[in-house]
């Protein structure tokens, strides 16, 4: 066949700027991308799901507690932060027996609540309390609805919704001890109690404030300062301080 009798076959490619056929490109080209974008979302969900069931992502959350204003929480929370470098601490100044009723341990569980896949890290299990209800249901809380873990570093306990039975055994033994040592203390001070009241000796510990210290930081509230500031200058807690205070203003006065 030569060149005169070819027939010429009709291009159904759509090209570049025929109306329509742009039209039609465009809208496949877009459907590609979505779906690949659909796909890469898809991709990412599965894989944050799986981080979190190996407790792996989350914000990093911290709790420390010290009983009394005498003490201190800053060892624990160098110690987490060493271990965590990126942890965001909460501390409170509370009895173990009373964390439960913990303002700033409230606002330690709305932040958690906030979060996907929440970790919370303490340095050791009686630090988040010694009641063992307490801490075996908030535990509970923490991994069942929040898919959350909680760490007790010092212990080497690390649990969450799909840890085996022994690692929850070893936290709800934690649990039960610190409930234990709990009561042994409370023990221990009724026994004080009663010998001190049977041998008529003053009953808590001599103060270390005399009258010419608690005149001194009772002119420092009144000029304005601060129980820190003011703590920082007699060489007591800020609670210490707080309660010599309270306790001078509530007594009647000639």
């Amino acid at each position: 066949m030569d060149d005169a009798t070819k027939r010429t076959v009709p291009d159904t490619r759509n090209p570049i700027g025929s109306g329509e056929g742009e039209t039609a490109t465009n809208t496949e080209t877009l459907r590609a991308i979505r779906n690949r974008e659909l796909e890469a979302l898809t991709e990412a969900e599965t894989e944050r799901d799986l981080l979190a069931e190996l407790g792996r992502t989350g914000k990093q959350f911290g709790w420390s507690r010290v009983s009394t204003g005498k003490q201190t929480a800053t060892t624990q929370d160098e110690l987490l932060t060493a271990r965590v470098p990126d942890i965001t601490i909460y501390t409170d100044t509370i009895s173990g027996a009373k964390v439960d009723q913990s303002k700033m341990f409230d606002e330690l569980k709305l932040e958690l609540e906030v979060e996907r896949a929440p970790v919370l890290n303490v340095w050791r299990v009686d630090r988040l309390g010694r009641d063992a209800l307490h801490l075996i249901s908030f535990a509970r809380w923490l991994t069942d609805e929040l898919d959350g873990v909680l760490v007790a570093h010092d212990q080497g306990i690390r649990i969450s919704k799909t840890s085996d039975s022994t690692s929850w055994f070893r936290f709800e033994l934690e649990a039960v001890l610190a409930a234990r040592e709990m009561r042994d203390i409370q023990d221990r001070t009724r026994v004080r109690i009663a010998h001190k009241k049977k041998h008529l000796e003053p009953l808590g510990r001599k103060s270390k404030v005399n009258d010419k210290k608690l005149g001194r930081m009772l002119r420092m509230k009144a000029e304005g300062y601060n129980y820190t500031q003011i703590g920082e200058e007699v060489g007591l807690s800020r609670t210490a301080v707080a309660n010599h205070i309270k306790q001078a203003l509530a007594e009647p006065h000639d």
